[in-house]
């Protein structure tokens, strides 16, 4: 975010409605009983109320409403920001969810990329090169309709940058 920020983006985040660390503490009405307005708040009812409030203070700030709005979120909040996005609820992997949407969409290249970094692992841990670059690359497809076949990345281990293609 501070990154966005320092190019003149407007940020938000959000706990989800969770007030502890860990958000399976109130997630069940009792052992295996599943509480679903939780489930759903946390999943996707305080994602829309965060946009909402993001989008109302940039109103206020400059008299008018942001003219894009970015999503970046890694683990549960990729996963989060994905079902905002169009409601499919992703729950294997990420080629998997790619497939599913490129299934009901023909034309999913038009507003969706896959860049796959072998080794990464979660968050960045493993050994493959960490994704650098994502939200310029994000930015100038949106805004100026140049699209990306390849992102930039860092080795973690050995501080070098190399490339690799999307699928």
């Amino acid at each position: 975010m501070s990154g966005a920020v320092a190019q003149g983006y407007a940020t938000v985040t959000s706990n989800d409605g969770v007030s502890s660390a860990c958000p399976s503490e109130g997630a069940l009405l009792s052992p295996g009983n599943i509480d679903y307005f939780i489930l759903n708040n946390f999943a996707l009812v305080s994602l829309h109320d965060a946009a909402l409030a993001a989008k109302s203070v940039v109103t206020s700030f400059h008299g008018h409403g942001p003219t894009y709005s970015y999503w970046s979120g890694c683990s549960k909040g990729g996963r989060q920001g994905m079902m905002f996005g169009n409601g499919i609820i992703p729950f294997r992997n990420l080629r998997y969810y790619y497939n599913t949407v490129k299934e009901l969409d023909p034309d999913v290249h038009g507003f969706y990329r896959l860049f796959e970094v072998p080794g990464l692992q979660h968050c960045a841990r493993g050994v493959g090169g960490y994704p650098a670059g994502t939200f310029d690359a994000l930015v100038q497809w949106v805004e100026n309709g140049i699209v990306s076949d390849a992102l930039e990345a860092v080795s973690p281990t050995k501080r070098t940058t190399f490339f690799r293609k999307r699928m």
